[in-house]
């Protein structure tokens, strides 16, 4: 547990991009992310050979999955941080509407992987799995959102 906090905490640590960030520093954020991700989620698990060779694949076909929606997400923000101080009520409407819809298709990706960790690990690793996922995922998100300004 204790290289798990220390290790989402350098998650947290990652440097903020200007508001621009190049092709190559996005690249190099995402591809860092993966696998200290994947670092994290190997430490949690402690799979039994046999387990990792079930595992790892269908984990890679996740990962493949998530990365299109973080890209949705990342220009999402993007697009707030364009317009948040001068954004009318109609376009933040459709912002919220959209952001709520990107949260309900990452819920539907996750249910949708759960018969395929299923087949490859016992109940309570997958149940493991997808805590050690959710606690990733908020270390990320708390990062990313104190990035972004509050809506004016």
């Amino acid at each position: 547990m204790r290289k798990f906090c220390i290790c989402a905490g350098l998650l947290l640590a990652m440097p903020a991009w200007p508001a621009e960030p190049s092709a190559g520093q996005t690249a190099t954020a995402a591809e860092s992310l993966g696998v200290q991700r994947k670092r994290l989620i190997e430490e949690g698990l402690q799979l039994t050979p046999a387990e990792a060779r079930g595992f790892w694949p269908v984990y890679d076909r996740f990962g493949q999955d998530l990365e299109a929606w973080y890209r949705k997400e990342a220009d999402l923000a993007a697009e707030f941080g364009e317009n948040y101080e001068a954004m009318p009520d109609d376009a933040a409407r459709g912002l919220l509407e959209r952001m709520l819809a990107l949260e309900e298709e990452r819920l539907r990706l996750t249910k949708s992987y759960l018969p395929h960790f299923g087949r490859v690990l016992p109940p309570k690793k997958v149940v493991r799995f997808y805590q050690l996922d959710a606690r990733i995922r908020a270390a990320v998100s708390a990062s990313e959102t104190a990035a972004l300004p509050l809506s004016q």
